[in-house]
């Protein structure tokens, strides 16, 4: 209802009033949310595209949601959940959307692309929205609207906002394993390459606040598990997903150096993901190793069967949490106070912090998170 009246609030303001209007209505110094990535907080932008393969606009897929919105589970997703807990609108546009503009972005755009990855190649044949074309559709099109809604304030909005991103799983998944080998250091190296580059060209359009998911369990997913004799998990593919995430994880510190005014946030859903796996009761679950809709070529057959209780469930399809686990992971990255969950600090304190902050008093030095211990998966 919050949201709901906020939004409203918004159509009736004039813009010289929007940055005041959001402080008061409990949005702190988070103005808005921009999302990126891939199928995990994708909200319908693939649907758009005709030729697309990758897409999600048919039951089972938003069954408690109460219809098929392009999202790869039942209902929302963590950048959803993250949106509520952070005070904006909770259901973000999404950019193909011929409807996404004017007013309406003043929350926020969600660009991410299911099937997508951080390299322009991976999954190109399906007629996906890469990270660097969603970095381009931002500044080309959602960027010259802002200005003009906002003029002056443009720059103090943009650094309130929270830049969520969520992608690299597909670029390891697509790119290295199913479809193509690799050298698993090298390949790496040239996704966390690219992947610097990509934050620093947002930092130059103005993001300051940017929250990075990491890479999920990607060994785990009932799709990864239908490659072991056993059913157990892909340790190859973990192996990649860990690799990524301690390097990113270490690179904190850097690239918030390297962007003056930045403050960046790794946020860990590989072992947040990891633990609800370990110790499924912990968290309501009881089936964390296969899906919970009938499947077919890794997603849900089109009004196929879906279980009952879904809550109880980690994933939907093959590879994408049930909405019951992405309230899970939300919130805990929303509000945990380890760091081994989310560094330096949690979604919260980023949100809370002033553009002009420069975070004294909040640690500094990386966790030397251990690997065996944090983030491995048996």
């Amino acid at each position: 209802m919050m949201a709901a009246m906020t939004l409203f609030i918004f159509i009736l303001l004039g813009s010289s009033s929007l940055l005041h209007c959001l402080e008061e209505n409990g949005a702190s110094n988070t103005t808005s949310m921009f999302v990126f990535g891939d199928s995990l907080v994708d909200n319908g932008n693939n649907i758009f595209f005709a030729g697309s393969t990758a897409k999600a606009n048919y039951p089972p897929y938003g069954v408690d949601f109460g219809f098929p919105t392009g999202r790869f589970n039942n209902d929302k997703t963590v950048a959803d959940v993250l949106g509520q807990l952070l005070g904006v609108p909770n259901l973000l546009p999404c950019f193909t959307n011929p409807s996404t503009k004017g007013r309406m972005i003043l929350s926020g755009v969600n660009y991410a692309s299911g099937s997508s990855g951080i390299l322009d190649s991976t999954n190109f044949s399906e007629e996906v929205i890469p990270f660097n074309q969603q970095i381009r559709n931002f500044e080309a099109r959602t960027l010259p609207e802002l200005r003009s809604l906002l003029g002056k304030d443009l720059s103090s909005y943009l650094s309130r906002s929270i830049f969520a991103i969520n992608t690299g799983g597909n670029d390891y998944v697509w790119g290295c394993f199913f479809r193509a080998a690799c050298y698993l250091p090298e390949f790496t190296e040239e996704l966390l390459g690219r992947f610097t580059q990509q934050l620093k060209w947002l930092y130059g359009l103005g993001a300051r606040k940017f929250a990075l998911l990491s890479i999920q369990v990607s060994g785990c997913t009932p799709l990864a598990r239908s490659t072991t004799t056993d059913g157990s998990c892909n340790e190859t593919y973990n192996l990649a997903s860990m690799q990524f995430n301690i390097r990113l994880n270490a690179s904190i510190d850097t690239l918030t150096r390297d962007m003056p005014g930045s403050h960046v946030v790794f946020a860990n859903s590989y072992k947040i993901m990891s633990e609800m796996i370990h110790s499924p009761a912990d968290y309501g679950l009881t089936v964390v190793d296969k899906p919970c809709c009938a499947v077919s070529s890794a997603q849900c057959k089109k009004n196929g069967s879906v279980c009952e209780d879904r809550n109880t469930y980690l994933f939907f399809d093959d590879g994408h949490p049930t909405n019951a686990a992405n309230l899970i992971l939300a919130r805990r990255i929303f509000l945990s106070d380890s760091k081994s969950d989310v560094y330096p600090f949690n979604v919260k304190q980023l949100a809370d912090l002033s553009p002009d902050s420069s975070g004294a008093g909040l640690s500094s030095e990386a966790p030397k998170m251990d690997m065996i211990n944090e983030l491995s998966v048996e």
